[in-house]
This record gives structure tokens, sequence and C-alpha cells, in this order.
């Protein structure tokens, strides 16, 4: 029992110890994925005489901007508090979602994962053929301060509990900032220069874009460098998302978005794939992406950096999506402005 119980502290202290704790967003950032991870059943018992020295955890990979996961110092303070070293295996955000599975089916599978993002459904199936740990016996006991918090939310601990009555992973609460939505940025020189005002409806949203394109919104004297819709790939779902409400499938919050389904105005739940409203954002999107307004390579393999440097340095951004304006880079609050909400037809709306 030894290490299931320490697979379980290890999960909590991963969470706990970056986090206040957990919550359904992401890359958002969610990204939008249920659970930050769970602890495996993998290896679980041990004789009393042994004791663990290291664990193997799944996690992301740290990407372009942070260093890899077993050079964050807080891992090694860690290490010196609990005399246990983690070996880190980290997995290309990509390559997610064929790794987990693949790891799950593995002989050999983790110990834990870290924001690896399991669905709900990943959770009980996983949990239920015993590849996950049920970690609710033991939370009253070894995650007192959690349990106390999750049962402060209404609903909080019910959030991450199964149908039959099993914890298999902690969620990401935010408690220590106020928590902002994602917005388009649009380059608001761009707008002085054609003669343009912030959009409030699709239509002039669409009107702008075509003015980007075609009448040289930088001011360089070339027509052909600039871009209206400029993001990097793993980012443009987020361009689709924000299209949602105001076709009328995206007013209920991220939760139903990150299930798949939508509630019509006359609350009846539908399969967010095959609504007219997702038809429309489709055809919506296809239509921009027919006039050139998106760069070539928005749904390709075009690095962050890259991205960064045309945004700071080349002025060929005309719009993007993310919280906040600093992710195109540190001054970009100064060039674009926030759009929150635009109409779309029959007067629909981002709520």
């Amino acid at each position: 029992m030894k290490k299931r119980i320490l697979a379980l502290m290890l999960t909590m202290v991963i969470v706990m110890g970056t986090f206040a704790g957990c919550s359904n967003e992401g890359k958002d950032g969610t990204d939008n994925k249920d659970n930050a991870g769970g602890a495996s059943n993998e290896g679980a018992e041990l004789k009393n005489d042994e004791t663990v020295k290291s664990f193997k955890v799944a996690c992301l990979a740290a990407g372009d901007v942070n260093p890899p996961m077993d050079e964050w110092w807080i891992w090694e303070e860690y290490e010196k508090k609990t005399g246990i070293s983690i070996e880190w295996e980290s997995v290309a955000g990509g390559a997610v979602e064929e790794k987990k599975n693949l790891m799950i089916a593995s002989s050999n599978k983790p110990d834990a994962f870290w924001q690896i993002g399991f669905t709900t459904d990943e959770l009980i199936r996983y949990g239920s053929e015993g590849s996950f740990v049920n970690i609710a016996p033991y939370m009253e006991e070894y995650t007192p301060n959690l349990t106390s918090v999750l049962e402060s939310i209404p609903g909080g601990l019910e959030s991450v509990t199964m149908p039959d009555g099993s914890v298999y992973s902690m969620p990401w609460i935010m408690t220590d900032l106020p928590q902002t939505n994602l917005r388009y940025w649009i380059n608001k020189n761009w707008l002085k220069n054609v003669g343009k005002e912030v959009p409030t409806t699709i239509d002039e949203l669409t009107d702008v874009l075509g003015a980007f394109k075609t009448q040289d919104a930088n001011g360089n004297g070339d027509t052909s460098d600039e871009w209206p819709i400029y993001m990097q790939p793993d980012g443009v779902g987020m361009l689709e998302q924000q299209l949602y409400g105001s076709y009328g499938i995206g007013d209920h919050g991220l939760k139903p978005i990150g299930e798949s389904y939508t509630v019509s105005d006359d609350g009846v739940v539908e399969y967010l794939y095959t609504t007219q409203g997702m038809k429309d954002v489709w055809t919506q999107m296809s239509q921009w992406w027919d006039a050139g307004y998106f760069h070539p390579e928005t749904f390709g393999t075009l690095e962050y950096e890259k991205w960064v440097t045309d945004g700071k340095v080349n002025d060929t951004v005309g719009l993007y999506s993310w919280s906040g304006s600093v992710y195109l880079h540190s001054g970009a609050a100064e060039d674009y402005a926030a759009i929150t909400a635009l109409k779309g037809p029959d007067d629909k709306v981002v709520q």
C-alpha cells in the first residue's frame, strides 16, 4: 500500500504545489481538459520494509518558453522535503491524445500524470478498469486542506467525484487571481489607417478584415504583407470557439463546449458538432479562408516565436485571440484593442 498512498500524496503535491488547485479551463487553457492528471495503480503494493525513492510522472513537454520539468526549482525543493525524486516523462502537446492511451495500456505506465488531461469519460473508464487509484478513501486523512477547499466551493467535491463515488484526479481551482475571458485583439493602428472602428458584429468584422487585406493597413507601401487573421496553429481553436456565441451555440460557458454539447434556447441538449450554429461557424471561417484573411500557416506548423516576431517587429498581425494582449508581446496593449462580443445573425451575441 505504500506506493499507492505515496502516489496519492505525490499527485496532491504536484497539483497543489504549482497551483492553488485546478479547474476545468485551460491553455484553456484549456485549453479545455476535465482534470489535470491522476495517480496510476501500477505497482501499487509494496512490502512494509520497502521504501519508495522515485516516481515516474508523465507530464506535458515544457515547450519553447518554460525550462524542462526536471529543471524547475520547486521539484528540487519537494525532493529535499520528501526524499523522493521524480523521473519526468514529457509528452508533446500534439501527441497527448495518442500517447496517454498508449501509456495507460503499457505494462510500465507512469505512477502519476500531471496536466495530461483525461476527460471524465476516460477517468471513469480507466478508473473502473483499475488503471487509476481511487483516492476518495484517503483524501480526508492525507489531503485535509484540499478537501476543505473543495467542500467550501458549491459543487466542488462533486465535480471531481465519479458516479460510483470514486475520485481519480484533482481539479484546478484558481483562487489567487481574477479570471479573464478569451477575446479577440484587433490592431487599432490598422483600424485608424483604413478608417474603420472596432467592429461589434460579424458583418462589421468581415468588412474590417477585407480592408486590412487590401488597403496597406500597416502603411509600409506593400498591400500583400498584412494578415487580417493571424494566430499560431495551436491557438486557432480559440478563434473558432469565440464565434460560437455569435451563432447561438456557445452561450452556456466553456464546460459544454469541452464536452461537445450545447443547450438550445428551448432547453434541448444537442451534440455541438451537428448543430446548425456549428455549421454556420465553419461556413464563416471557410469564407474568411477563401478570401485570404487567414495567414497561410494558420493550420500548419508555425512556431510561436515566428508569430511573435511578425507581431512585434514586422507588423503583420491584424487579429488574434487570447485572454490578454501580452500573448503576442509585452507591449501589445498599446497597439491592439479588445473585442469582447460580436453580434451574429439574428442578433445573437456571445454571453
